[in-house]
C-alpha cells in the first residue's frame, strides 16, 4: 500500500536540506554524500545512525557518465573542455565533477583549461553559461573546443550558443549531453549524450522496495546503474587552430 511504501522509505532514509555552509561527508556503503544541516526534527545523532546505518540503495553511476564523456573527448584530441553542471549543491553534481576531473586528471590536461560551471538545468542556462565560456575563452586566445553539459537541455542551450557565435555545433565546438531524451535525439544535429536507462532504473527500484517489505536485509539490497554514451553527430576532433 502507499501507506506502507511511505512508511518503508521513512525507516531508512533521513530527510535533510543543502542550506550553507556544506559539510559533505562520504556514505561509508556506496560513497554518497549528505548535507550536515539538518532540519528541525532532525538531530546530529540521527544523522550519525543514518550515516553508519545500512540501508537501501539505487542510483546512477554519475561519476562514471561523465567520465566516460570526458574520455571521449580526449580521445577526439579536445584538450579545452568545459562543463556545464548542475547546481553544485547537489550530490550528483559532485559525482559528475569528480568523473570529469578524474578523466582530466589521467589525461594530464591542465584544468585551468577546463573550467567548471554551475548553474540550473535548462536550456536557457546552458545558453547563458555556454555563452559566456565561449566569449571569454575566445577573447583569452584559448577557445573551448568542446561542451561537456550535465543535462540534454543544457546541452541544447549550449547548441544555441554556438550557432549564435557564428560556430558549427560538432566541427568547431563539440557538444555531450546527458539523458538519452527525445529533444536530444532529435536536435539538430542529433546530440551525443549519455544514457542511463530510466525505465530499468524504475524497475529496480520497485523490485528493490517490494524484496525490502519481504525482509531481506538492506544490506543486500544495493545497485548502481550502468551508464552508456550514445554518439550522434554533435562531437569529432577540434580544427586545428
Amino acid at each position: 500500500s502507499q501507506t506502507a511504501i511511505l512508511g518503508l522509505f521513512r525507516e531508512h532514509l533521513v530527510r535533510l536540506r543543502p542550506a550553507p555552509p556544506y559539510d559533505f561527508r562520504r556514505l561509508p556503503n556506496h560513497g554518497h554524500i549528505f548535507y550536515h544541516r539538518f532540519i528541525d526534527d532532525v538531530t546530529p545523532a540521527d544523522w550519525i545512525e543514518a550515516v553508519h546505518a545500512a540501508h537501501a540503495w539505487v542510483d546512477t553511476d554519475n561519476e562514471r557518465a561523465f567520465y566516460i564523456a570526458a574520455q571521449r573527448l580526449i580521445g577526439l584530441g579536445h584538450r579545452r573542455i568545459a562543463f556545464i553542471n548542475g547546481d553544485a549543491t547537489m550530490m550528483y553534481a559532485w559525482l559528475r565533477t569528480q568523473g570529469f576531473q578524474r578523466a582530466l586528471a589521467e589525461a594530464g590536461l591542465d584544468a585551468a583549461q577546463c573550467p567548471v560551471r554551475h548553474g540550473d538545468v535548462t536550456a536557457a542556462s546552458g545558453d547563458a553559461i555556454a555563452s559566456e565560456l565561449l566569449a571569454h575563452s575566445a577573447a583569452a586566445g584559448a577557445p573551448i573546443t568542446a561542451l561537456l553539459c550535465a543535462t540534454d537541455a543544457i546541452a541544447i542551450g549550449a547548441m544555441h550558443a554556438v550557432r549564435r557565435a557564428g560556430l558549427v555545433v560538432g566541427r568547431d565546438v563539440s557538444v555531450i549531453g546527458y539523458g538519452n531524451t527525445d529533444a536530444g535525439q532529435y536536435a539538430e544535429p542529433p546530440l551525443t549524450t549519455i544514457d542511463h536507462a530510466t525505465v530499468d532504473n524504475g524497475r529496480h527500484l520497485a523490485d528493490m522496495l517490494l524484496r525490502k517489505m519481504a525482509g531481506e536485509p538492506p544490506q543486500s539490497l544495493a545497485r548502481l546503474e550502468p551508464v552508456n554514451l550514445i554518439a550522434r553527430q554533435t562531437d569529432g576532433p577540434p580544427i586545428p587552430r
